[in-house]
Protein backbone atom coordinates (compact mmCIF):
# COMPACT_ATOMS: atom_id res chain seq x y z
CA UNK A 1 0.00 0.00 0.00
CA UNK A 2 1.17 3.47 -0.75
CA UNK A 3 2.23 5.84 1.77
CA UNK A 4 -0.06 8.93 2.03
CA UNK A 5 1.77 11.66 3.17
CA UNK A 6 -0.60 14.04 5.00
CA UNK A 7 1.43 17.73 5.16
CA UNK A 8 5.04 19.11 4.23
CA UNK A 9 6.66 21.32 6.96
CA UNK A 10 9.81 23.17 7.50
CA UNK A 11 13.11 22.25 9.63
CA UNK A 12 13.22 25.21 11.72
CA UNK A 13 16.08 24.07 14.51
CA UNK A 14 18.48 21.15 15.10
CA UNK A 15 19.11 20.84 18.54
CA UNK A 16 22.43 18.85 20.07
CA UNK A 17 20.83 16.52 23.12
CA UNK A 18 23.51 14.07 23.56
CA UNK A 19 27.16 12.90 21.88
CA UNK A 20 24.91 11.44 19.08
CA UNK A 21 21.52 12.32 19.65
CA UNK A 22 20.10 15.11 17.98
CA UNK A 23 16.28 17.13 18.11
CA UNK A 24 14.63 17.99 14.98
CA UNK A 25 12.38 21.38 15.68
CA UNK A 26 9.25 22.23 13.30
CA UNK A 27 6.70 25.20 12.99
CA UNK A 28 3.32 24.10 12.87
CA UNK A 29 3.04 27.06 10.14
CA UNK A 30 -1.13 28.00 9.38
CA UNK A 31 -2.80 24.95 10.75
CA UNK A 32 -1.77 22.74 13.68
CA UNK A 33 -1.02 19.01 12.83
CA UNK A 34 -3.10 16.27 15.08
CA UNK A 35 -0.96 13.88 17.00
CA UNK A 36 -1.07 12.88 21.50
CA UNK A 37 1.89 11.98 23.34
CA UNK A 38 3.04 8.44 22.46
CA UNK A 39 2.56 8.58 18.92
CA UNK A 40 4.84 8.67 15.63
CA UNK A 41 4.38 9.80 12.13
CA UNK A 42 6.37 8.46 8.96
CA UNK A 43 8.52 10.52 7.79
CA UNK A 44 10.64 11.60 5.20
CA UNK A 45 13.14 14.78 3.52
CA UNK A 46 11.98 15.96 0.26
CA UNK A 47 15.37 16.32 -1.10
CA UNK A 48 15.56 12.18 -0.33
CA UNK A 49 12.29 10.67 -0.84
CA UNK A 50 13.80 6.68 -0.52
CA UNK A 51 15.26 7.95 2.98
CA UNK A 52 11.78 7.14 5.40
CA UNK A 53 11.15 5.95 8.83
CA UNK A 54 8.68 5.81 11.85
CA UNK A 55 9.44 8.83 14.45
CA UNK A 56 8.00 9.24 17.88
CA UNK A 57 7.23 12.97 18.72
CA UNK A 58 9.59 14.45 21.44
CA UNK A 59 7.06 17.35 22.06
CA UNK A 60 3.25 17.82 23.31
CA UNK A 61 0.69 18.34 20.96
CA UNK A 62 -0.53 21.92 22.68
CA UNK A 63 2.83 23.67 21.72
CA UNK A 64 3.31 25.96 19.28
CA UNK A 65 5.84 23.43 17.76
CA UNK A 66 6.32 19.88 17.02
CA UNK A 67 9.59 17.61 17.21
CA UNK A 68 11.80 14.67 16.80
CA UNK A 69 14.59 13.48 18.68
CA UNK A 70 16.42 10.36 17.10
CA UNK A 71 20.15 9.02 17.38
CA UNK A 72 22.68 8.68 14.87
CA UNK A 73 21.84 4.57 14.11
CA UNK A 74 21.07 2.67 11.37
CA UNK A 75 20.63 4.10 7.69
CA UNK A 76 17.84 6.65 8.11
CA UNK A 77 19.22 7.68 11.56
CA UNK A 78 22.33 8.23 10.57
CA UNK A 79 21.50 9.91 7.35
CA UNK A 80 19.39 12.45 9.19
CA UNK A 81 22.08 12.81 11.81
CA UNK A 82 24.54 13.95 9.74
CA UNK A 83 21.95 15.71 6.92
CA UNK A 84 19.35 17.37 8.32
CA UNK A 85 19.79 21.24 8.17
CA UNK A 86 17.25 23.87 8.81
CA UNK A 87 15.41 24.77 6.07
CA UNK A 88 14.84 21.18 4.73
CA UNK A 89 11.33 20.42 4.27
CA UNK A 90 10.04 17.06 5.45
CA UNK A 91 6.65 15.04 4.62
CA UNK A 92 4.97 13.64 7.51
CA UNK A 93 2.01 10.96 7.62
CA UNK A 94 -1.06 11.32 9.91
CA UNK A 95 0.20 10.61 13.23
CA UNK A 96 -0.26 6.97 14.65
CA UNK A 97 0.76 4.51 17.37
CA UNK A 98 -1.04 2.37 19.66
CA UNK A 99 0.58 3.61 22.15
CA UNK A 100 -0.50 7.16 22.65
CA UNK A 101 -1.41 8.18 26.69
CA UNK A 102 -5.03 7.91 27.22
CA UNK A 103 -7.13 10.44 28.91
CA UNK A 104 -8.99 7.88 30.78
CA UNK A 105 -5.42 7.02 32.15
CA UNK A 106 -4.86 10.87 33.52
CA UNK A 107 -5.50 10.36 37.48
CA UNK A 108 -4.06 7.35 38.22
CA UNK A 109 -0.27 6.48 38.66
CA UNK A 110 1.61 6.46 35.17
CA UNK A 111 4.79 4.65 34.33
CA UNK A 112 6.93 4.62 32.08
CA UNK A 113 10.01 2.10 31.17
CA UNK A 114 12.46 2.77 28.64
CA UNK A 115 16.13 1.88 27.43
CA UNK A 116 18.84 4.25 26.02
CA UNK A 117 17.50 6.37 22.86
CA UNK A 118 13.89 5.18 23.51
CA UNK A 119 13.10 7.84 25.57
CA UNK A 120 11.55 10.87 23.57
CA UNK A 121 7.85 9.31 24.49
CA UNK A 122 8.37 10.21 28.06
CA UNK A 123 9.72 13.90 27.25
CA UNK A 124 6.58 14.60 24.71
CA UNK A 125 4.46 12.84 27.92
CA UNK A 126 6.27 14.92 30.37
CA UNK A 127 5.33 18.34 28.43
CA UNK A 128 1.60 17.31 28.53
CA UNK A 129 1.25 16.47 31.82
CA UNK A 130 3.20 19.88 32.82
CA UNK A 131 -0.06 21.68 31.44
CA UNK A 132 -2.47 19.42 33.17
CA UNK A 133 -3.76 20.35 37.10
CA UNK A 134 -1.26 19.97 39.20
CA UNK A 135 -1.18 16.34 41.36
CA UNK A 136 0.26 13.93 38.20
CA UNK A 137 3.40 12.90 37.65
CA UNK A 138 4.94 10.39 35.29
CA UNK A 139 7.54 7.91 37.28
CA UNK A 140 10.33 7.23 34.34
CA UNK A 141 12.31 4.21 34.37
CA UNK A 142 15.04 4.85 31.99
CA UNK A 143 17.81 1.74 31.74
CA UNK A 144 21.14 3.15 30.31
CA UNK A 145 23.63 1.01 28.76
CA UNK A 146 26.16 4.27 29.50
CA UNK A 147 25.93 7.51 31.36
CA UNK A 148 26.36 9.42 27.86
CA UNK A 149 22.73 7.69 26.84
CA UNK A 150 20.94 10.26 29.33
CA UNK A 151 18.61 12.68 27.34
CA UNK A 152 16.85 15.85 28.43
CA UNK A 153 18.91 16.24 31.69
CA UNK A 154 17.86 19.57 32.59
CA UNK A 155 14.24 18.90 31.20
CA UNK A 156 13.80 16.55 33.08
CA UNK A 157 15.63 18.01 36.20
CA UNK A 158 13.18 20.76 36.36
CA UNK A 159 10.03 18.39 35.47
CA UNK A 160 11.46 16.77 38.92
CA UNK A 161 11.22 20.23 40.52
CA UNK A 162 7.72 20.64 39.71
CA UNK A 163 6.80 17.53 40.61
CA UNK A 164 5.24 16.24 37.48
CA UNK A 165 8.42 13.50 37.15
CA UNK A 166 10.01 10.54 39.22
CA UNK A 167 13.09 9.89 37.51
CA UNK A 168 14.94 6.63 37.77
CA UNK A 169 17.93 6.40 35.48
CA UNK A 170 19.50 3.67 35.59
CA UNK A 171 23.19 3.31 35.19
CA UNK A 172 24.33 -0.13 36.42
CA UNK A 173 22.42 -2.41 34.48
CA UNK A 174 18.47 -3.80 33.53
CA UNK A 175 15.56 -2.91 35.48
CA UNK A 176 14.84 -5.76 38.55
CA UNK A 177 11.44 -6.47 40.27
CA UNK A 178 12.84 -5.75 43.30
CA UNK A 179 12.96 -1.51 42.00
CA UNK A 180 9.78 -2.26 40.75
CA UNK A 181 8.50 -3.38 44.14
CA UNK A 182 10.12 -0.03 45.89
CA UNK A 183 8.67 2.19 43.45
CA UNK A 184 5.20 0.70 43.30
CA UNK A 185 4.14 -1.50 46.22
CA UNK A 186 0.77 -3.59 46.07
CA UNK A 187 -2.27 -1.74 45.21
CA UNK A 188 -0.51 1.20 43.95
CA UNK A 189 -1.64 -0.52 40.35
CA UNK A 190 -0.10 2.21 37.97
CA UNK A 191 -0.34 2.12 34.00
CA UNK A 192 2.49 0.95 32.48
CA UNK A 193 3.53 2.59 28.86
CA UNK A 194 6.98 0.40 27.73
CA UNK A 195 9.14 1.61 24.42
CA UNK A 196 12.16 -0.19 23.21
CA UNK A 197 13.72 -2.24 20.85
CA UNK A 198 11.72 -5.80 20.36
CA UNK A 199 13.87 -7.57 23.03
CA UNK A 200 13.73 -4.91 25.69
CA UNK A 201 9.97 -4.04 25.40
CA UNK A 202 9.28 -7.95 25.78
CA UNK A 203 11.43 -7.88 28.57
CA UNK A 204 9.63 -5.21 30.25
CA UNK A 205 6.61 -6.77 29.65
CA UNK A 206 7.36 -10.33 30.96
CA UNK A 207 8.70 -8.63 34.03
CA UNK A 208 5.43 -6.57 34.73
CA UNK A 209 3.22 -9.86 33.54
CA UNK A 210 5.40 -12.26 36.54
CA UNK A 211 4.61 -9.20 39.08
CA UNK A 212 0.87 -9.82 38.07
CA UNK A 213 0.37 -6.78 36.29
CA UNK A 214 -2.50 -7.13 33.97
CA UNK A 215 -2.28 -7.09 29.97
CA UNK A 216 -4.72 -4.07 30.07
CA UNK A 217 -2.47 -1.86 32.00
CA UNK A 218 0.75 -2.54 29.69
CA UNK A 219 0.99 -0.32 26.56
CA UNK A 220 3.56 -1.65 24.44
CA UNK A 221 5.73 0.17 21.76
CA UNK A 222 8.25 -1.69 20.04
CA UNK A 223 10.99 0.17 18.13
CA UNK A 224 13.06 -1.44 15.46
Amino acid sequence: MAVKWQRSFLLQQVIQENYEVRSFRFEFGSSRFDFQPGQFSVVRPQNRPEVRASLTFSSAPQADSFEFTLKRIGDFGTYLYDHARPGDVWSLTQAAGGVALQPSHLGSPLCMIVRDYCAPAARAFLRYLNEQPPGQRLTLIHELSSPRERLFEQEFEDFECADRLLYYPLEDGCLEAGLLEQIFPPGSNPYYYLYGEAADARRFRDLLQQRGVAKERMMVERWS
